[in-house]
């Protein structure tokens, strides 16, 4: 992806669907941030048709879908309407000088197991949840996972607009991070915005340096892929928590074997490291 004219492109050369929110400010900004942000809604004509709605007075440059698809709300230089009363560094208003990017997902849930809700009352299967605590909150709670390719297509975004715009990683927050002191706790504790920054910016993760075992993370299991790409056709799908180990590495997408229950190595194949933890 790139990014031309204040707007996004994707590989092919074509710009996204762009559908203009009326949500926004006359005039233009120069972004020096990236904020991300989750919907707190379920799908991604749901969010569009809000930011397109003038009783939200909200809106965002970008909207990525939980099956990768993205619709571009604003130019990039346009003021639109995410990031609402914000402060970090001495830093306020982050509208003003802020591009923002909204991922399709419900965010903190109530319930419990077998009866997880979004704030709207929206049932979410136990295989989209995870239980984290938010680094603001005092305890753990249930939060809808980020699906794999949504995850993927907000790293491509992000890279575009920082390199189009030179801003630096630390200039890469979440909504939580300028706004957590007003209740605000997107993007949350399972997009791991430490990590996210580092697919961005290009870091490398020294736990693959030496080998060794790790576990996949992800509620909803893994892609075990033939090659190092989403292109590549999946092999099978590793459940959550199933064990694997590290072969060899293709930028963030990794070669490893994964492990029965009696240890030994069975099949092998790519998978992207963002789901995978050090045991």
């Amino acid at each position: 992806m790139k990014v031309r004219n204040h707007k996004l492109l994707r590989n092919d050369g074509k710009t996204v669907p762009f559908d203009n929110t009326p949500n926004k400010s006359p005039g233009t900004i120069t972004p020096t941030h990236l904020v991300m942000h989750y919907t707190a809604g379920g799908t991604l004509d749901g969010a569009v048709n809000w930011f397109n709605n003038s009783q939200a007075k909200a809106s965002a440059q970008l909207v990525i879908g939980h099956d990768g698809a993205i619709v571009q709300m604003g130019a990039f230089n346009q003021k639109l309407w995410h990031a609402g009363k914000s402060r970090l560094g001495g830093l306020t208003g982050f509208n003003n000088f802020s591009i923002g990017i909204e991922v399709v997902n419900w965010g903190k849930l109530s319930g419990g197991p077998g009866n997880w809700r979004s704030w709207t009352g929206t049932l979410i299967p136990d295989n989209r949840v995870l239980i984290a605590k938010h680094r603001l909150d005092s305890t753990s709670a249930g939060w809808e996972i980020f699906d794999e390719i949504q995850y993927e297509k907000s790293v491509q975004a992000a890279i575009a607009i920082c390199d189009a715009y030179n801003i630096p990683e630390i200039n890469l927050v979440g909504h939580d991070d300028i706004s957590g002191y007003r209740g605000k706790r997107d993007t949350g504790p399972i997009f791991d915005m430490d990590r996210f920054k580092g697919r961005v910016f290009g870091r490398q993760n020294d736990n693959n340096a030496s080998g060794g075992d790790f576990m996949v993370s992800s509620a909803t299991g893994l892609n075990l892929r033939e090659g190092p790409g989403l292109q590549y056709s999946a092999i099978k799908l590793l459940p959550n928590n199933t064990l694997v180990n590290f072969i060899e590495t293709d930028g963030n997408w990794w070669l490893v074997a994964e492990i029965d229950s009696n240890g030994n190595e069975n099949n092998s194949g790519w998978v992207h490291s963002r789901w995978l933890v050090e045991t």
